[in-house]
Protein backbone atom coordinates (compact mmCIF):
# COMPACT_ATOMS: atom_id res chain seq x y z
CA UNK A 1 0.00 0.00 0.00
CA UNK A 2 1.47 2.71 -1.11
CA UNK A 3 1.76 6.10 0.90
CA UNK A 4 0.57 9.38 -0.56
CA UNK A 5 2.70 12.11 -0.27
CA UNK A 6 1.43 15.78 0.30
CA UNK A 7 2.94 18.58 -2.07
CA UNK A 8 3.57 21.72 0.27
CA UNK A 9 1.93 24.10 -1.01
CA UNK A 10 4.30 26.98 -1.58
CA UNK A 11 2.36 31.02 -0.92
CA UNK A 12 3.68 33.91 -2.50
CA UNK A 13 3.42 36.98 -0.39
CA UNK A 14 2.43 39.64 -2.51
CA UNK A 15 3.27 43.51 -1.65
CA UNK A 16 0.50 46.09 -1.87
CA UNK A 17 1.79 49.34 -2.41
CA UNK A 18 -0.51 52.76 -2.37
CA UNK A 19 -0.90 54.76 -5.59
CA UNK A 20 -0.35 58.15 -5.18
CA UNK A 21 -3.12 59.74 -7.61
CA UNK A 22 -1.83 63.38 -7.65
CA UNK A 23 -0.58 64.18 -11.18
CA UNK A 24 2.72 63.38 -11.86
CA UNK A 25 5.44 66.22 -12.80
CA UNK A 26 4.80 66.05 -16.76
CA UNK A 27 0.83 66.24 -16.39
CA UNK A 28 1.35 69.26 -14.08
CA UNK A 29 3.52 70.84 -16.54
CA UNK A 30 1.11 70.02 -19.27
CA UNK A 31 -1.62 71.44 -17.65
CA UNK A 32 0.53 74.95 -16.99
CA UNK A 33 1.07 74.95 -20.71
CA UNK A 34 -2.73 74.68 -21.58
CA UNK A 35 -3.20 77.35 -19.26
CA UNK A 36 -0.54 79.65 -19.95
CA UNK A 37 -2.09 79.41 -23.87
CA UNK A 38 -5.57 80.17 -22.86
CA UNK A 39 -4.00 84.38 -21.73
CA UNK A 40 -2.75 84.81 -25.41
CA UNK A 41 -5.97 83.26 -27.10
CA UNK A 42 -8.22 85.34 -24.89
CA UNK A 43 -6.16 88.61 -25.47
CA UNK A 44 -6.06 87.76 -29.42
CA UNK A 45 -10.18 87.59 -29.56
CA UNK A 46 -10.45 91.00 -28.21
CA UNK A 47 -8.28 92.62 -30.28
CA UNK A 48 -9.98 90.64 -33.09
CA UNK A 49 -13.49 91.81 -32.33
CA UNK A 50 -11.97 95.63 -31.49
CA UNK A 51 -10.54 95.57 -35.22
CA UNK A 52 -13.67 94.48 -36.57
CA UNK A 53 -15.91 97.42 -34.96
CA UNK A 54 -13.53 99.63 -36.26
CA UNK A 55 -13.83 98.30 -39.69
CA UNK A 56 -17.28 97.52 -39.60
CA UNK A 57 -19.56 99.50 -42.45
CA UNK A 58 -20.98 103.08 -41.60
CA UNK A 59 -24.59 101.18 -41.30
CA UNK A 60 -23.63 99.23 -37.71
CA UNK A 61 -22.16 102.04 -36.03
CA UNK A 62 -24.27 105.11 -34.93
CA UNK A 63 -23.64 108.91 -36.44
CA UNK A 64 -22.48 111.00 -34.30
CA UNK A 65 -24.34 114.97 -33.87
CA UNK A 66 -22.52 118.37 -34.31
CA UNK A 67 -23.61 120.26 -32.13
CA UNK A 68 -22.67 123.93 -32.41
CA UNK A 69 -23.46 126.98 -29.51
CA UNK A 70 -23.00 130.46 -29.02
CA UNK A 71 -24.59 132.86 -26.53
CA UNK A 72 -24.78 136.52 -25.19
CA UNK A 73 -26.34 138.69 -22.81
CA UNK A 74 -29.41 139.17 -25.24
CA UNK A 75 -29.52 136.07 -27.41
CA UNK A 76 -28.43 132.35 -28.10
CA UNK A 77 -28.28 130.09 -31.19
CA UNK A 78 -27.94 126.32 -30.75
CA UNK A 79 -27.43 124.14 -33.99
CA UNK A 80 -27.82 120.88 -34.18
CA UNK A 81 -26.95 118.71 -37.42
CA UNK A 82 -27.32 114.71 -37.76
CA UNK A 83 -27.06 112.51 -40.80
CA UNK A 84 -28.98 109.48 -42.02
CA UNK A 85 -30.99 107.24 -39.31
CA UNK A 86 -29.28 103.70 -39.01
CA UNK A 87 -29.94 102.51 -35.78
CA UNK A 88 -32.01 103.55 -32.54
CA UNK A 89 -29.80 106.23 -30.44
CA UNK A 90 -30.04 108.92 -28.12
CA UNK A 91 -28.27 111.90 -27.99
CA UNK A 92 -28.59 114.22 -24.51
CA UNK A 93 -27.16 118.06 -25.40
CA UNK A 94 -27.08 120.52 -22.54
CA UNK A 95 -25.38 124.09 -22.98
CA UNK A 96 -25.09 127.51 -21.16
CA UNK A 97 -21.90 129.73 -21.09
CA UNK A 98 -23.95 131.41 -18.04
CA UNK A 99 -26.56 133.88 -19.35
CA UNK A 100 -28.60 131.56 -20.96
CA UNK A 101 -29.50 127.46 -20.44
CA UNK A 102 -30.26 125.06 -23.23
CA UNK A 103 -31.16 121.28 -23.05
CA UNK A 104 -32.07 119.54 -25.72
CA UNK A 105 -32.72 115.12 -26.17
CA UNK A 106 -32.31 113.72 -29.75
CA UNK A 107 -34.27 110.05 -30.43
CA UNK A 108 -33.63 108.69 -33.81
CA UNK A 109 -35.63 105.08 -34.24
CA UNK A 110 -34.93 103.27 -37.08
CA UNK A 111 -37.58 101.80 -39.26
CA UNK A 112 -38.55 101.78 -41.85
CA UNK A 113 -40.54 104.09 -41.15
CA UNK A 114 -37.54 106.18 -39.51
CA UNK A 115 -38.88 108.54 -36.09
CA UNK A 116 -36.94 111.73 -34.61
CA UNK A 117 -38.07 113.26 -32.03
CA UNK A 118 -36.41 116.65 -30.17
CA UNK A 119 -37.17 117.90 -26.90
CA UNK A 120 -35.43 120.26 -24.81
CA UNK A 121 -35.61 123.38 -22.25
CA UNK A 122 -34.40 126.88 -22.80
CA UNK A 123 -34.07 129.77 -19.97
CA UNK A 124 -32.94 133.21 -19.73
CA UNK A 125 -30.41 133.35 -16.40
CA UNK A 126 -29.68 137.04 -16.39
CA UNK A 127 -31.30 139.33 -18.31
CA UNK A 128 -29.45 142.37 -19.96
CA UNK A 129 -31.41 145.09 -18.09
CA UNK A 130 -30.75 144.05 -14.44
CA UNK A 131 -33.97 142.00 -14.67
CA UNK A 132 -31.79 138.85 -13.47
CA UNK A 133 -33.56 135.25 -13.92
CA UNK A 134 -36.15 134.56 -15.65
CA UNK A 135 -38.19 131.77 -13.75
CA UNK A 136 -40.12 130.90 -16.88
CA UNK A 137 -39.19 127.85 -18.89
CA UNK A 138 -39.39 127.39 -22.58
CA UNK A 139 -40.29 123.75 -23.69
CA UNK A 140 -40.43 122.53 -26.75
CA UNK A 141 -40.94 119.13 -28.61
CA UNK A 142 -40.97 118.01 -32.22
CA UNK A 143 -41.95 115.01 -33.29
CA UNK A 144 -41.17 113.47 -36.88
CA UNK A 145 -42.56 109.96 -38.53
CA UNK A 146 -41.06 109.60 -42.07
CA UNK A 147 -43.95 107.67 -43.10
CA UNK A 148 -45.76 110.90 -42.82
CA UNK A 149 -43.73 112.84 -44.91
CA UNK A 150 -43.44 112.45 -48.89
CA UNK A 151 -39.91 112.05 -49.84
CA UNK A 152 -38.08 115.39 -50.61
CA UNK A 153 -37.34 118.46 -47.83
CA UNK A 154 -39.42 118.97 -44.56
CA UNK A 155 -39.67 121.46 -42.16
CA UNK A 156 -40.91 122.29 -38.75
CA UNK A 157 -41.06 125.00 -36.68
CA UNK A 158 -42.13 125.83 -33.30
CA UNK A 159 -42.27 129.21 -31.19
CA UNK A 160 -42.67 130.67 -27.71
CA UNK A 161 -41.97 134.09 -25.91
CA UNK A 162 -41.81 134.55 -22.45
CA UNK A 163 -42.38 138.01 -20.31
CA UNK A 164 -39.04 138.69 -18.84
CA UNK A 165 -39.75 141.94 -17.01
CA UNK A 166 -40.41 145.07 -18.33
CA UNK A 167 -39.31 142.63 -21.91
CA UNK A 168 -39.80 139.41 -23.22
CA UNK A 169 -37.58 136.44 -24.26
CA UNK A 170 -38.63 134.91 -27.42
CA UNK A 171 -37.36 131.72 -28.36
CA UNK A 172 -37.92 130.05 -32.43
CA UNK A 173 -36.82 126.46 -33.02
CA UNK A 174 -36.54 125.02 -36.92
CA UNK A 175 -36.03 121.73 -37.97
CA UNK A 176 -35.33 120.35 -42.03
CA UNK A 177 -35.09 117.37 -42.39
CA UNK A 178 -34.69 115.25 -45.40
CA UNK A 179 -36.86 112.31 -46.51
CA UNK A 180 -35.48 109.46 -48.24
CA UNK A 181 -37.46 107.21 -50.51
CA UNK A 182 -38.90 103.78 -48.48
CA UNK A 183 -39.67 106.52 -45.22
CA UNK A 184 -36.35 107.09 -44.08
CA UNK A 185 -34.69 110.28 -43.07
CA UNK A 186 -31.43 110.86 -44.23
CA UNK A 187 -30.34 113.94 -42.14
CA UNK A 188 -31.88 116.97 -40.67
CA UNK A 189 -30.30 120.02 -39.05
CA UNK A 190 -32.52 121.90 -36.15
CA UNK A 191 -31.64 125.18 -35.07
CA UNK A 192 -32.92 126.83 -31.53
CA UNK A 193 -32.43 130.45 -31.23
CA UNK A 194 -33.27 132.91 -27.89
CA UNK A 195 -33.86 136.41 -28.20
CA UNK A 196 -34.08 139.01 -24.99
CA UNK A 197 -37.00 141.88 -26.86
CA UNK A 198 -38.88 144.42 -25.78
CA UNK A 199 -42.62 144.36 -24.84
CA UNK A 200 -45.09 145.10 -27.77
CA UNK A 201 -46.18 148.12 -25.71
CA UNK A 202 -42.27 149.18 -26.13
CA UNK A 203 -42.48 148.46 -29.77
CA UNK A 204 -45.62 150.70 -30.54
CA UNK A 205 -44.41 153.12 -28.42
CA UNK A 206 -41.11 153.43 -30.30
CA UNK A 207 -42.42 153.13 -33.36
CA UNK A 208 -45.20 156.02 -32.68
CA UNK A 209 -42.19 158.31 -32.19
CA UNK A 210 -39.96 157.21 -34.89
CA UNK A 211 -43.46 157.95 -37.07
CA UNK A 212 -43.84 161.44 -35.38
CA UNK A 213 -40.40 162.52 -35.86
CA UNK A 214 -40.21 161.78 -39.64
CA UNK A 215 -43.79 163.62 -40.24
CA UNK A 216 -42.25 166.83 -38.24
CA UNK A 217 -39.08 166.51 -40.47
CA UNK A 218 -41.60 166.87 -43.57
CA UNK A 219 -43.22 169.50 -42.21
CA UNK A 220 -39.83 171.32 -41.61
CA UNK A 221 -38.37 170.64 -44.72
CA UNK A 222 -41.80 171.87 -46.63
CA UNK A 223 -41.70 175.05 -44.36
CA UNK A 224 -38.31 175.86 -45.35
CA UNK A 225 -38.89 175.40 -49.13
CA UNK A 226 -41.93 177.91 -48.74
CA UNK A 227 -40.02 180.66 -47.44
CA UNK A 228 -37.27 180.16 -50.45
Amino acid sequence: MKRLMSTPTKVTSIKVESINLSPSLPERMVSKLRTSRIIPMLVLSVITLVMTLSIAPASCKADPVVVTYNENLTSFTLTITGGAIDMNQAHPIAESNGSWSVTAVINEINGPPDMLTINGTAQHLVGPHGEGLNLGVFNFNIAINAGLFPAGPGMRVVFGQIAHGQHFDQFQGRLNLVILPGNNIGGYTFVLTGEHVPEPATLLLLGTGLVGIAAKMRKRRRSDKSET
